[in-house]
């Protein structure tokens, strides 16, 4: 993600971000994880933590363009930057919706069909993750837009809150307060958790704020100059294969019904997932290093995480629509691999690039 060219910046010092092709390449992990947890649940329990690699790398990305759109009064446009939104994201799940209230009007009854409406308008006002929280079945090819609420949730208060911070506070108290906020997030969910109450403690907004708030930190301590030292540190290449392999290890050994995961390993997740991040973008004054870093930045991988939105909101339903003809066949992961595939660059190219080129 790169910044506007036209910026003026009213935060003194700001550092903006140079366009970096491994951040691509984190969202590729990310995307992978979710689509192996989705084909295959058994093989990969832990692959959810893909979703706390998005928060993390979400909310690093979103406040240092929020930090860099600051005005030279100390202003900052809510309207461009929620405009911002919604042409980045409206778009695309848009079409999903419409695609899957067609499938349910063709292939379920009028009962079903309610469900799905409901289900269309929370997802499409971006509370979908609610149901879940509180027990309500979600058609199961429309779960997965949870976490898309619970980050337009969180940004709905987020550049607020920056903006409060960046006026009322020194830097680094606004990072110490963003950290609070952060633990005080990882703390209510392990407090939530019961096996009667997992859905909230896993789909509601303030048990998963953590990995946001992770990343708004990052993004703070990076474009508020606060702590180069140590993110030049972090670009050592065993930061970098420490930090994807701490992910990787910790796929095959938690699971989203084992209290671990809402105690300790979301949050360990997220952690990971901001060491990555960092170890990619250091302080900003000099190349990414060899290691994890050329393989994050290679051209198929930096491809596959460009396409990572679209290939989020395409692959569920695309195996739900499939399921029938292909649940024991074994094509059933390269047919529904290939599908996504093709749609997701069906919605990249038609729908997601030229709506980011409308001007705002």
């Amino acid at each position: 993600m790169t910044l506007d060219a036209d910026v003026v910046r009213g935060v003194p010092g700001v550092r903006s971000l140079p366009r970096i092709p491994q951040l691509d390449g984190v969202r590729a992990v990310a995307i992978s994880l979710v689509v192996c947890l989705h084909l295959s649940p058994q093989l990969f329990p832990g692959a959810f933590i893909g979703v706390d690699i998005f928060f993390v790398l979400s909310g690093f990305l979103i406040t240092v363009v929020l930090l860099n759109s600051v005005r030279s009064d100390g202003s900052l446009s809510y309207r461009k930057f929620y405009l911002r939104r919604a042409r980045r994201l409206l778009p695309a799940v848009s079409v999903l919706l419409i695609a899957d209230l067609i499938h349910a009007i063709v292939a379920t009854n009028g009962r079903l069909l309610l469900a799905h409406l409901i289900t269309v308008a929370g997802a499409f006002l971006y509370v979908i993750n609610w149901a879940g929280a509180f027990g309500h079945d979600v058609p199961w090819q429309m779960d997965h837009l949870w976490s898309l609420s619970v980050e337009e949730q969180f940004y709905l208060c987020w550049p607020v809150v920056l903006m409060f911070l960046v006026r009322r506070l020194p830097a680094r108290r606004a990072l110490l307060v963003t950290g609070g906020i952060a633990a005080l997030s990882w703390v209510l969910r392990a407090a939530v958790w019961a096996p009667s109450r997992e859905g909230l403690a896993y789909a509601s907004t303030v048990t998963r704020a953590d990995g946001l708030l992770l990343g708004c930190m990052l993004g703070q301590a990076y474009a508020r100059r606060l702590c180069d030292d140590l993110l030049r540190a972090l670009r050592r290449r065993a930061v970098g294969w420490g930090a994807l392999a701490g992910i990787l290890v910790l796929v095959p050994h938690i699971s989203q019904t084992h209290a671990a995961a809402y105690f300790f390993s979301m949050g360990i997740a997220g952690i990971f997932s901001g060491l990555l991040i960092a170890h990619m973008v250091g302080d900003g004054t000099s190349a990414a290093p060899g290691g994890v870093a050329r393989l994050l930045g290679a051209r198929p991988v930096t491809a596959l995480g460009r396409r990572a939105y679209s290939i989020y909101l395409w692959q569920n339903p695309i195996m739900f629509w499939l399921s029938g003809p292909l649940r024991v066949s074994p094509a059933r992961w390269p047919v529904n691999i290939a599908a996504t595939l093709i749609c997701a660059e069906l919605s990249y190219r038609l729908i997601e690039r030229p709506f980011l080129r409308l001007p705002v």
